[in-house]
């Protein structure tokens, strides 16, 4: 997990609080916000560490694969930039 202010990464307890908050991130992602993908209320555009997540297949989940993650464009012509255009109905 990246932490909000590197300069912590060096304190004795990022290790411990940057997993909760992972937890609590996850915990998040999947009770609120898949739900509201599968529903269309969302999209979810995981472009990196996208295994981490453990998302569900589903037509408003877009999960890039390692190869495209590598540079994880969010464009126009990307994955992530197509689900967002139909999302918002542009």
């Amino acid at each position: 997990m990246t932490a909000l202010n590197p300069a912590f990464c060096w304190h004795g307890g990022w290790r411990y609080w940057s997993g909760k908050l992972m937890d609590i991130i996850k915990a998040f992602v999947h009770e609120y916000v898949v739900p509201r993908a599968k529903n269309n209320k969302a999209i979810i555009i995981a472009t990196r560490h996208s295994e981490m997540w453990q998302l569900p297949k589903h037509r408003d989940i877009v999960v890039y694969n390692s190869v495209e993650s590598r540079a994880a464009y969010l464009n126009l012509k990307s994955k992530g930039g197509k689900k967002i255009i139909e999302h918002l109905g542009l």
